[in-house]
């Protein structure tokens, strides 16, 4: 049995929708993999600074994964 509030839509409106939507969670899904791993690549980089950086500077508070997903990345709307 078919919904009924699947038959208010038209073919062509019910295939742009889904397009849409699958554009949509493609380019959620690619954005959150160039996130991953521009924050696994900083993170590395932040190691190699602190075990090879001069003694001066102290890298150990600073939490790159935390800067990066606030500054960046709004994760409301990966819910899908």
């Amino acid at each position: 049995m078919i919904p009924k509030k699947m038959l208010v839509f038209h073919v062509k409106d019910a295939k742009t929708g889904f397009v849409e939507i699958l554009f949509q969670r493609v380019s959620n899904k690619i954005i959150h993999f160039i996130v991953q791993t521009t924050i696994a690549f900083f993170n590395l980089i932040g190691q190699f600074l602190v075990f090879y950086s001069c003694p001066f500077f102290d890298y150990s508070d600073m939490s790159l994964t935390w800067t990066l997903n606030f500054a960046f990345f709004d994760h409301s709307d990966m819910s899908h």
